[in-house]
C-alpha cells in the first residue's frame, strides 16, 4: 500500500525533480508535490501540513540553509533533507548542527526512500515525546509535584550530580522561590533547604548510590518565597547507567498541610483519649463509692 506524502522540493533542475519523484514512488510513496525554485516560492509553499522538505544545497539566489532557517522561524517541525550534487564533510556537519534532518548526494538517490522513512519516524517520535511532556506537565501542575532527573557520576571520591527540574514553571507551584536571571530553580531550591536537612539528604543519596540501592525517600524542610517553613517529601529512584554512573529520577511534593492535618488529628486523638481516661477514672471512683456504701449497708444489717 502506498504512503501519502506531502513534499516540498526546493530545486531548479526539472530533471532532478523528476528523479526524486520517481524514486519516492518506487519506494512506496504517493507524493503530492509542491515545487519551489527561489525564496518567495519557497515561502508561498511552506505550510505546516508538509511531511518532508527536499532541498538542493545551492540555488542561484537561494540555498538550503536559508530555507531551513525560514522553516525554523515559522516554528514548523518538518523533516528537512538536503539533496545535492556535492557536499563536503564540514559543510554536511554544519548543516546537521543547524537542524537539517539528513543529507543525500544526488548520485545516491536510491537511498532517498530510506532517508524519508527514517525522517518521518524521527518526527513521529518527537511528536510522541512532546505529547508525553505535555501530559507530564499537566499532571505535575494538577498534582503540584516537582519532577527532576539527571545523571550522577563518581569522580574520584566525590559524586557529581548533573540534574535539573523537568518543568521549572510548574515547580513554582510546589515551592515558590526567587530564581535570579540566568539561574536555575534547582539551585534556588537547594539554597532554600535547611542546612542540616540538606547535608543529611546528601549523605543519604550518596550512601544509596554507593551501596547499590535502588532509591530512597526522605522528608526535609525548606523556606518558600514568603519565608514560610514547608515540609517536603521526596522519592528518588536510581538506576545503574554504567561504571560509577547512575541515572536518577526524583519526585518531590509539599506535605506541610498533610503533616499539620495529621498533627491535628493526633492532637484530637490525644484529647479524646484523655477525656475517656478521665471518664473511666470518674466512673471507677463512683463505682468504688457505691461498693463501699453497699459494704457499709450490709455490715449494718449483719450487726
Amino acid at each position: 500500500m502506498e504512503t501519502q506524502l506531502h513534499v516540498l522540493i526546493l530545486e531548479d533542475n526539472d530533471n532532478d525533480i523528476e528523479l526524486m519523484l520517481y524514486q519516492l514512488r518506487r519506494d512506496g510513496f504517493q507524493p503530492t508535490v509542491r515545487v519551489a525554485k527561489d525564496r518567495q516560492s519557497f515561502i508561498d509553499h511552506l505550510v505546516p501540513s508538509l511531511d518532508v522538505i527536499l532541498a538542493d544545497y545551492n540555488l542561484p539566489q537561494f540555498d538550503a540553509l536559508r530555507a531551513l532557517r525560514l522553516m525554523q522561524v515559522h516554528g514548523f517541525d518538518i523533516p528537512f533533507i538536503i539533496v545535492t550534487g556535492y557536499l563536503g564533510d564540514e559543510t554536511a556537519v554544519h548543516c546537521m548542527k543547524q537542524g537539517a534532518t539528513n543529507y543525500l548526494l544526488k548520485d545516491r538517490m536510491a537511498r532517498l526512500g530510506i532517508a524519508v522513512t527514517n525522517a518521518l519516524a524521527e518526527r513521529e517520535s518527537r511528536k510522541r515525546q512532546r505529547s508525553m511532556e505535555e501530559r507530564l506537565r499537566h499532571v505535575v501542575t494538577v498534582a503540584r509535584c516537582l519532577l527532576w532527573d539527571g545523571i550522577v557520576e563518581k569522580i574520584e571520591d566525590d559524586l557529581v550530580w548533573s540534574v535539573g527540574v523537568m518543568d521549572e514553571h510548574s515547580a513554582q507551584y510546589v515551592l515558590p522561590l526567587t530564581v535570579p536571571p540566568g539561574g536555575r530553580y534547582l539551585d534556588a531550591f537547594r539554597a532554600a533547604m535547611f542546612q542540616n536537612d540538606r547535608h543529611a539528604l546528601a549523605e543519604m543519596a550518596s550512601a544509596t548510590a554507593l551501596n547499590g540501592q535502588r532509591g530512597y525517600n526522605a522528608e526535609y524542610r525548606c523556606r518558600n518565597l514568603s519565608g514560610e517553613i514547608r515540609w517536603m517529601y521526596e522519592d528518588v529512584q536510581m538506576e545503574v547507567d554504567g561504571e560509577n554512573r547512575w541515572r536518577v529520577v526524583g519526585v518531590c511534593i509539599d506535605v506541610t498541610n498533610l503533616k499539620e492535618s495529621l498533627e491535628q488529628s493526633n492532637e484530637q486523638t490525644r484529647r479524646i483519649n484523655a477525656y475517656l481516661n478521665r471518664l473511666v477514672e470518674e466512673r471507677a471512683d463512683e463505682l468504688d463509692k457505691v461498693r463501699r456504701d453497699l459494704v457499709a449497708q450490709l455490715s449494718d444489717k449483719i450487726e
